[in-house]
């Protein structure tokens, strides 16, 4: 158990060494060096969670540690993207702000996913929207950008503007289904359980038991309160 955890640990860390170097390789102008290290880190972090998933041998801190060390790698990758663009291409101010808009609608798309469930304990729904391999796809786009810039100029700016253009629809998308959510008292409500004159508590445990899970976690009330 504590192999598998330190193998885990040991490729979410190498994952993060291998995007910062891709971060670093595009300020120095290495772009295909570069798109290589943003995919081999893309592969790179979704080995560990899969590892942990077959293993089980996940871990609270790790789960942790994995998102923030990725919104790190992407945050620098992105802004290294267009502050090459700015100085080594000459793209200038235009090119930055493409970095930036890249780089903020890519964070973005994850903060709003874990405020969603904090905030309002919902989860979001659709193939682009819920984005659930959003962040690969994303990075898949960026390494082809990098990729193609090291023949001809356009297909950087080309590749950070899909990226601004897909994570800014994103969060305007879920804007609103987000706001929509907010107003519904009952919106995420997952499973209902209805007790008839003490039926179900009296003869099926097990339903009783998911009752007050559901109620104690989704609705906030004290386990004594929701078994009553």
């Amino acid at each position: 158990a504590t192999m598998s955890l330190r193998v885990v640990a040991a490729i979410t860390v190498l994952a993060a060494v291998v995007g910062l170097g891709a971060a670093a390789a595009i300020l120095a102008g290495w772009v295909l060096v570069a798109a290589l290290a943003v995919q081999l880190a893309s592969i790179l972090d979704g080995a560990d969670g899969e590892i942990a998933r077959v293993a089980h041998r996940g871990s609270r801190f790790g789960a942790f540690l994995d998102p923030m060390l990725d919104r790190v790698v992407d945050g620098l990758v992105f802004s290294a993207a267009g502050l090459y663009l700015a100085a080594q291409v000459g793209g200038g101010v235009a090119a930055g702000m493409l970095g930036v808009l890249a780089t903020v609608g890519h964070l973005l798309v994850s903060y709003s996913t874990s405020r969603a469930a904090l905030d309002l304990r919902h989860r979001y729904e659709g193939r682009l929207v819920a984005s659930g391999r959003g962040r690969d796809l994303r990075l898949l786009v960026l390494t082809a950008g990098l990729a193609g810039s090291a023949v001809a100029a356009w297909p950087l700016p080309v590749a950070l503007a899909v990226v601004a253009a897909l994570s800014w629809w994103i969060i305007a998308v879920r804007m609103i289904r987000s706001w929509r959510v907010s107003r519904l008292e009952w919106a995420d409500v997952d499973v209902v359980i209805v007790d008839f004159d003490g039926t179900i508590a009296d003869s099926m445990g097990p339903l009783t038991q998911l009752a007050v899970k559901v109620i104690h976690e989704e609705l906030g009330l004290g386990v004594d309160d929701a078994r009553c």
